[in-house]
């Protein structure tokens, strides 16, 4: 019988990620993608009208204010199991290889890089 083993790593392992040198437009080209991604998933409505991504960028002001920068799509969102694997390094919940990022970790380098905080 096969023995199963939790490869959650160190949480050093996450803080390290944000030292890959990602600029921060491709952060949020991550961001986008994985938006787009959600948006065509099986389910989803066919209709443009209902398929919609939200992009809000903060001046550097804003940043200086802990304004965040949002990106938000009406896909199917994620479950709390869905949400606990995301944060996962090395997770992806991609199944089809028509889809790019499957290795999970763009979503996990690209939060690092660019804060401290992800809701």
């Amino acid at each position: 019988m096969p023995r199963i083993i939790d490869a959650t790593p160190d949480p050093r392992v996450l803080q390290m990620l944000g030292e890959i040198p990602l600029k921060s437009w491709q952060c949020i080209a991550e961001f986008i993608d994985n938006a787009v991604d959600g948006l065509t998933e099986d389910g989803v409505s066919d209709d443009p009208a209902l398929r919609l991504i939200n992009v809000e960028i903060p001046t550097s002001a804003e940043i200086n204010r802990n304004k965040p920068i949002v990106v938000e799509d009406s896909g199917f969102g994620m479950d709390e199991n869905d949400l606990a694997n995301a944060i996962r390094a090395g997770y992806s919940g991609k199944r089809t290889s028509d889809k790019l990022g499957l290795f999970g970790m763009g979503f996990n380098v690209a939060s690092a890089r660019l804060g401290n905080r992800v809701t």
